[in-house]
């Protein structure tokens, strides 16, 4: 897309009588990056302030006020050293620079504004300011500056066609092997989704990454067959837990669908609807309840839902996370779709010499929320079905790796552990099946269990986690710089250790100091991440919970701010140290493992694992836990 700036400048001279000899011009400029505009969106205001050519006298005591509109919020201004002043009620900012405007100097700031609303509808809008500008205790007449733009239209395909939506964000009430919800597609490979029951209580439904407005939908037959719905209905919901079905003038709607097997028809919605969750319930078919479908309209939220996949299958989790209770299965073979050659073609829980039933435990490196779990039994050496498979499987998890918590079902009268159910066929399991967890049934831990039950031959299976991480984390869309929520800076000269996990608590630390591992000291709780500290000096950078870039030049004793810019200036003078960014998925291990591992000039030993900060001291031949992270007490 072809980026288009545009520049307004409105200049206003503001007298304010014969009472002063000051006068100041006031010049403000916006750069529009993109010649549309959507939600998070930023837009750059620049204001420039310079005497008059009839001015005699400094300025002094200078203060902007500016009223924003209640669809946009005030993100960050530069410099950073002047005083901010937010009113959220009134939706006002003040600026007041710190330093004077001495006559034939300029002084110029800049500003950003986001766009927030949501529910801002498509179509033409301005941004109003009304500025007030104040110096030398007298007051100025508002200038008020418009920028006008435009909010994109929301009617782009969602991913089904493209393949953005992924396989585990499509389940159905039922389906044949051949005609998975992920067959749903109009790409080559997607034949349809074919329901295996009959009746009008089936549906595909969609779990979409980001919250999202729908506005149209599409749907064709199968391609393969004569088969096609002629009317459907949809279900919407934000949480899974309750659902609506859409509506217009009052009545559900019942949709027109297709007419022949390849032929696309496309429905709009009067009524666009905000939802994380989609279901289509075909109510009327001929051949085959089979479709294949697209959804249209665009995210209203950039934080991804709670779905993603944590890492079995690609490996992010990695063999040092994965452990059993008995000796001789292979832990890697536990993947989803992992193609184990050798018998038994996939991981294989054995008898323990203990009463406890064996398992497979994941530890995911972090707090996190599991949502849903595919499992597929052993791997198909030849054909396209599983010789051995785990039909149950019940599920525990822990926050410290020693108290595990067990599901229980209330439905049943002795209120035993709960099984959940997995692939019941050998065909399924050659698959996979994709396990929703309920949404009354949390399951939040750093570790989690896998304990086989029913089974077939052997216990055997592979597997894949989805949810996210529950933890405290940044804003990364505020940031100035890439951030971390776990990261860590030694100095090697000076053995000077800055350790960091961000806490939203803003009573409490994030950071924390040491030298040479002789006693902690706690960072002010306004800085939330180190960014680098000056090799062998005592000038360090960071970051405060405004999302602001501060320097310390006692160790971080005493912060102020600083502007991107003069972060940049200040570090051409000198050799500085970086903060190394710790991966959410490290591997609980002790001692730490070799690549986690640094060593200091006076021969300090550090090393990092999933469990904390360790220490090593000169000649010293034990490691020592010097520090844990908060959500990880063993």
């Amino acid at each position: 897309m072809k980026i288009l700036v545009i520049i307004f400048v409105f200049q206003a001279i503001l007298n304010l009588g014969h009472c002063t000899s000051v006068k100041l011009e006031l010049k403000i400029s916006h750069e529009l990056t993109y010649t549309e505009m959507s939600v998070n969106d930023s837009l750059r205001y620049t204001i420039q302030l310079q005497h008059d050519s009839s001015s005699s006298q400094e300025a002094n005591n200078i203060v902007l006020e500016i009223s924003l509109p209640y669809y946009v919020t005030f993100e960050m201004v530069d410099p950073v050293s002047m005083t901010t002043v937010i009113d959220n009620e009134l939706n006002t900012i003040q600026l007041k620079p710190s330093d004077n405007i001495q006559i034939g100097n300029t002084m110029s700031l800049s500003y950003d504004l986001m766009l927030t609303d949501a529910d801002i509808t498509t179509g033409r809008h301005h941004i109003v300011t009304p500025v007030k500008l104040s110096y030398n205790g007298l007051q100025n007449d508002i200038v008020v500056y418009n920028v006008p733009f435009t909010v994109a239209g929301c009617s782009g395909p969602l991913g089904m066609t493209n393949g953005s939506i992924q396989s585990y964000q499509l389940s159905s009430t039922s389906s044949y092997i051949v005609s998975e919800p992920t067959r749903a597609r109009y790409s080559a490979d997607g034949d349809a989704w074919c329901a295996q029951k009959e009746d009008q209580n089936q549906y595909i439904q969609i779990d979409l990454a980001y919250e999202s407005r729908i506005t149209a939908l599409s749907t064709k037959g199968r391609q393969s067959k004569e088969m096609w719905v002629e009317q459907y209905q949809v279900e919407y919901s934000l949480d899974g837990d309750e659902w609506y079905m859409y509506t217009e003038n009052g009545f559900p709607k019942m949709f027109t669908g297709n007419v022949d097997k390849s032929q696309e028809v496309k429905n709009w919605m009067s009524n666009p609807i905000r939802a994380n969750f989609i279901r289509i319930r075909p109510v009327q078919w001929v051949g085959g309840m089979c479709l294949r479908f697209e959804l249209f309209g665009c995210a209203i939220k950039h934080t991804r839902n709670c779905i993603d996949p944590l890492g079995m299958e690609d490996g992010r989790i990695t063999i040092n996370s994965l452990s059993q209770n008995f000796q001789g299965s292979n832990l890697n073979e536990s993947r989803l779709n992992y193609e184990a050659g050798e018998f038994p073609h996939g991981w294989q829980a054995k008898e323990t010499n203990t009463a406890e039933e064996s398992h497979l435990e994941i530890d995911l490196g972090s707090l996190s929320q599991i949502k849903k779990i595919a499992i597929q039994g052993s791997y198909p050496t030849f054909g396209t079905t599983s010789s051995f498979y785990v039909k149950t499987f019940h599920l525990r998890f822990s926050k410290n790796g020693k108290d595990f918590s067990k599901i229980i079902d209330n439905s049943v009268s002795n209120f035993g552990e709960k099984s959940f159910i997995g692939p019941q066929d050998s065909s399924r399991a050659a698959v996979g099946a994709l396990v929703p967890i309920q949404s009354n049934v949390k399951i939040e831990g750093r570790y989690i269990r896998i304990v086989p039950e029913e089974f077939i031959t052997f216990k055997v299976m592979r597997v894949e986690l989805y949810g996210c991480m529950v933890e405290d984390n940044f804003k990364y869309q505020d940031t100035p710089v890439e951030l971390s929520r776990r990261s860590y800076l030694t100095d090697r000269v000076t053995d000077d250790v800055f350790i960091c996990m961000y806490n939203k608590e803003k009573e409490k630390s994030s950071c924390h100091a040491t030298n040479g591992g002789n006693g902690w000291r706690a960072i002010h709780p306004d800085v939330v991440a180190i960014l680098s500290k000056e090799q062998n000096k005592t000038r360090v950078f960071g970051v405060n919970r405004a999302m602001q870039i501060v320097m310390s030049e006692n160790l971080g004793v005493d912060w102020y701010n600083l502007s991107p810019s003069e972060l940049t200036k200040q570090q051409q003078n000198g050799y500085y140290v970086n903060a190394v960014n710790i991966d959410d998925l490290l591997p609980n291990t002790f001692p730490p493992l070799d690549k986690y591992r640094w060593q200091t000039q006076q021969g300090t030993e550090w090393g990092v694992s999933g469990e904390g900060l360790f220490f090593k001291p000169t000649q010293g031949v034990d490691w020592t836990k010097s520090a844990q992270w908060k959500c990880c007490v063993v």
